[in-house]
């Protein structure tokens, strides 16, 4: 009999695992787009879109 514990640590052994590689694939397109030939403007719009795609939120940093 497997024991509750067991369960538990290969479940959030998979749950780390899916969320490293969807941050892996994420940091792969992040690149991608950083060495295309589009304007710093449009690499901005497409890493925008790639974060809220992935639930995450980019923020204008204050001018200095």
């Amino acid at each position: 009999m497997v024991a509750l514990d067991e369960i538990a640590d290969a479940s959030r052994r998979d749950v780390e695992r899916a969320h490293r590689l969807r941050l892996e694939g994420l940091v792969e397109d992040i690149r991608k787009t950083i060495e295309g030939p589009s304007s710093a403007k449009e690499k901005t719009a497409r890493i925008r879109e790639l974060l809220a795609v992935q639930g995450y939120r980019a923020q204008d940093r204050p001018a200095a």
